[in-house]
């Protein structure tokens, strides 16, 4: 060793416990100086976090532990504290190695490399679990058909693409399981196909949310017919009479329902050509839109089914569109200024109506009003258009109403006044 690296390690010797408080001191006022840039902060981190459940494969989590979540109490740098997110918290409960039947678990929490900082509380830091063993089963799929189709139709036994699937759950559950698909053929007419949802359900027909099928749907084909010595009958309004001067008849919405089912003599039947009158409605006093019930005019052999049966028809009224023509109506003026004078050309207006020909029976000169607002305006001249109303509001909501001419030429003059 030489003689100058033997000074070095005699000063070192000699200085050590200076050079080492001199580290320690510098590396103090460097915590302070970042705590006092950053410094740490501990609270209650503002949202619920979910809660992963480490389930392992053959055992199923029965009940369902919190709705809500965890709540974690964090200490950490104040930007790190105000930066984190909920994905970089990850709060477990890991459920391997426990017995079957209710266990009591502890939560715990974890922080993204990224984050300086801890979890110092987790609320609630224990979550109640009841565990069961997992068991598959195949079980037969019951078809339910939920609601059948019109009395003159039938049906054999749905067939579907599959008659049973397996099933997977609690082994107490899957005991009192069954598996069925629901048909609606309420509204079916002819042969058809359906894909539909499969559910598991209870003896007492309760969906059951803790079973897993291996497919959720299945198709299943329905050969719907009709029955023999039945027969489908579009329903036609008929009507009467015609709506007084000014109304006019303007057909008949669907009724409803817009078909009917009938049984009897074949031969008269089939005479009638797929279609069934209503007994006459009387419009002859209408002046607006009306549902009627009404029976249906059957001829003798052919009867209802059920028998007890009746249509409702919406009958729609309208009106005749008619015009009229008001001459020479004044013009008022509105908004003038006290200290302007208005001289208007032309002072008077033709008004044109278009309207039902009952509201312009019901019209004379003093129901209309026309104005020229000029509100806004200063002294000079100006081309406005007036507006012309019916001082009726029910009967002003029904007319399509035209000024002539469409603008007035309007000068406003200050007064003069003496001095």
């Amino acid at each position: 060793m030489s003689e100058y690296q033997t000074l070095i390690i005699k000063f070192l010797r000699a200085n050590l416990q200076w050079i080492a408080a001199s580290l320690t001191l510098a590396f103090g006022i460097w915590l302070v100086a970042v705590g006092q840039s950053d410094p740490i902060v501990q609270g209650n981190y503002s949202t619920r976090l979910s809660i992963n459940y480490i389930v392992p494969d053959d055992v199923v989590l029965v009940n369902n532990p919190t709705t809500e979540g965890a709540i974690i109490t964090l200490r950490a740098p104040e930007s790190d504290f105000n930066s984190i997110r909920p994905d970089q918290i990850v709060i477990e409960a890991n459920l391997n190695d426990l017995d079957m039947g209710v266990q009591s678990v502890e939560l715990r929490a974890q922080l993204d490399d990224s984050i300086r900082g801890e979890v110092i509380d987790i609320i609630p830091n224990r979550v109640e679990v009841v565990l069961e063993e997992s068991a598959s089963q195949r079980l037969p799929i019951q078809v339910v058909v939920t609601d059948e189709p019109a009395e003159v139709y039938t049906y054999p036994t749905p067939t579907c693409d599959v008659t049973e699937v397996t099933a997977t759950g609690p082994a107490s559950s899957l005991a009192n399981a069954n598996v069925e698909v629901r048909l609606d053929l309420s509204d079916t007419r002819n042969p058809v196909t359906l894909t539909e949802r499969l559910f598991t359900v209870n003896a007492n027909g309760t969906i059951m949310s803790d079973i897993m099928l291996e497919r959720t749907e299945i198709t299943c084909s329905v050969e719907v017919t009709q029955r023999e010595g039945f027969f489908i009958l579009s329903v036609v309004p008929v009507t009467e009479g015609t709506p007084p001067e000014g109304y006019i008849y303007q057909g008949a919405d669907p009724p409803i329902p817009s078909t009917i089912t009938v049984t009897g003599n074949s031969a008269i039947i089939r005479n009638m050509q797929g279609i069934a009158n209503t007994i006459p409605i009387d419009v002859s006093a209408a002046t607006s839109s009306f549902e009627v019930v009404v029976s249906i005019d059957l001829p003798t052999g052919v009867q209802l089914s059920p028998p007890t049966q009746s249509i409702l028809v919406p009958i729609k009224i309208g009106t005749l569109p008619g015009t009229e023509e008001f001459a020479n109506l004044p013009i008022q003026i509105e908004g003038l200024s006290s200290n302007l004078d208005a001289e208007l050309l032309p002072a008077n207006v033709t008004v044109l109506i278009v309207a039902p020909q009952p509201v312009l029976d019901q019209l004379t000169i003093d129901d209309l009003v026309v104005v020229l607002d000029v509100s806004e305006l200063e002294s000079g001249s100006y081309q406005i258009s007036p507006q012309a109303s019916i001082l009726i509001s029910e009967l002003n909501e029904q007319a399509e109403i035209t000024v002539q001419p469409p603008e007035i030429s309007v000068t406003l003059t200050p007064i003069e006044t003496e001095d």
